[in-house]
């Protein structure tokens, strides 16, 4: 249950910032650790706050960090581990955060950070994809898929996208060399061959996803539970679950440079919303009833 509070205002402790917050994501995760589906992975702590993807002004620093980036505007992510984004202040790792596109509201800053993190990780730390192989992409509409359409391509892979009918001229437009819409078409009699699946949806199109891929071909999950590898090795191929590693300030700094260029389109914002109304936010979105980001303005 999210209930609105005041609390104290957090300090930054070395190698951090504070962050007055701007504007938060709605991720579909936070939904996940607020219902208890992943408390295994991401157990939820009394008094928690969630929010991992979000926007705002440096307003201090800790020990270590240069004090000239007070009053910097940025967006990135805190770990999901630790969270804390649907609020007023938080602190966060300083280079967790950096500048915000130039061209982007700090709405729309907030709504990119995980979601083209983890498109790219899955594409090319888990799938070390490569140009000239085709990639199929579950979900190409969505968040993290509309981004993995788009990184793909700039990569040089055929890309090969599902979506509904009403998202297909979306999908082609972010650059999709063939878009199958799942709710009239069988991707599974269309597609072969496939180097590469990115599966965001799970479940049945997992199970359906096997036999599309070419024999030492991989697919990379987003969604629980872990691939089952008796049945990747029935099928020759391999299968991972997603998970993103290492640094990733210095990509965020290069995803900066290709949306301030406008050769990398955001995901659109469906809905933004006060921090007030943050329960709100977390039950339209399990309604499913807006498309593109449901953000929180604060």
């Amino acid at each position: 249950m999210l209930t609105y509070q005041e609390i104290a205002k957090p300090v930054p402790g070395p190698g951090q910032v504070l962050l007055r917050v701007q504007a938060a994501e709605i991720n579909p995760l936070d939904l996940k650790m607020r219902s208890g589906a992943v408390k295994t992975i991401h157990p939820v702590w009394p008094e928690d706050i969630l929010g991992f993807g979000l926007s705002g002004i440096i307003e201090a620093v800790g020990r270590g960090v240069d004090k000239q980036r007070i009053g910097e505007a940025v967006y990135g992510t805190d770990s999901p581990f630790v969270r804390g984004g649907y609020a007023e202040y938080v602190v966060a790792s300083a280079v967790n955060l950096q500048p915000k596109p130039k061209n982007l509201p700090f709405t729309q800053a907030a709504a990119v950070p995980v979601g083209v993190l983890t498109a790219h990780n899955a594409l090319f730390a888990m799938a070390h994809l490569q140009a000239g192989q085709s990639i199929l992409i579950h979900g190409a509409s969505g968040t993290v898929g509309s981004f993995a359409v788009q990184l793909a391509k700039r990569a040089g892979a055929h890309v090969v996208a599902t979506a509904s009918s009403s998202r297909m001229d979306y999908v082609l437009g972010l650059g999709a060399d063939e878009v199958i819409d799942y709710q009239k078409q069988n991707f599974d009699d269309l597609v072969t061959q496939q180097d590469v699946i990115l599966d965001t949806i799970g479940g049945t199109t997992r199970e359906r996803s096997w036999g599309v891929l070419k024999r030492g071909g991989i697919l990379v999950t987003l969604v629980p539970p872990l691939p089952d590898p008796a049945i990747a090795a029935r099928y020759g191929v391999r299968a991972v679950m997603n998970q993103n590693t290492g640094d990733e300030s210095q990509l965020l700094r290069q995803i900066t440079d290709i949306l301030e260029q406008g050769t990398l389109r955001p995901h659109p914002i469906g809905l933004t919303l006060p921090l007030q109304q943050a329960s709100h936010a977390h039950a339209l979105l399990e309604q499913g009833t807006v498309h593109g980001h449901i953000v929180l303005e604060i």
